[in-house]
Parts: structure tokens; C-alpha cells; sequence
């Protein structure tokens, strides 16, 4: 199962496994492998940081607010979910 690390930067990593996960810093990170996992870790940051680490993701629009961290969770999660997989082969037209 893919588990997922964020740092006090807001750098969001993907994993194949926790054990990699913990194997690859030496830095405090959270991790989190699920959906609920990340509303859970969220729930009690600041909107700015919640802000910030939803604008760092690639190729979002930039948002200035979110409604409530479950929302931003939720948000967060679905831009994540591409991390760590592997590319598709771009065919030749």
C-alpha cells in the first residue's frame, strides 16, 4: 500500500511501503496511507498550512481558502493519488 510522508515544508512523498517510507528520512514527517489518515493529521493545522500545502502540489490552480480541513483533505488526496505511480508510455501518434 502506498503511504505517503509530508514534511514541515509541506513536500508530500510517495512510498510503496511504510517501511520505505521510514527507511528514506531522518527528518520528522507524518505519514498516511489513506483518505481518513490525512483528515485525521490535518484536522488540527492552521488554514494557512492547509493553503500552502494544496498550492505546492503540481498542476493545481491555487487556492486561497478551504470551506474546513476535511475539505482540504479531500482535496489534497485526490491530487496525490498520481504520486509515486508510474507513467503512462506516451504511443506515437
Amino acid at each position: 500500500m502506498t503511504t505517503f510522508t509530508i514534511d514541515t515544508e509541506n513536500a508530500i512523498t510517495a512510498f510503496a511501503t511504510a517501511e520505505e517510507a521510514a527507511a528514506a528520512s531522518t527528518t520528522p514527517f507524518d505519514t498516511f496511507s489513506s483518505q481518513q489518515e490525512l483528515a485525521e493529521l490535518v484536522a488540527g493545522w492552521p488554514a494557512e498550512r492547509l493553503v500552502a500545502t494544496y498550492n505546492c502540489l503540481p498542476g493545481v490552480a491555487p487556492v486561497k481558502a478551504f470551506k474546513s480541513a476535511q475539505a482540504a483533505a479531500s482535496r489534497i488526496w485526490q491530487r496525490i493519488q498520481k504520486l509515486g505511480a508510474p507513467e503512462e508510455p506516451i504511443t506515437p501518434s
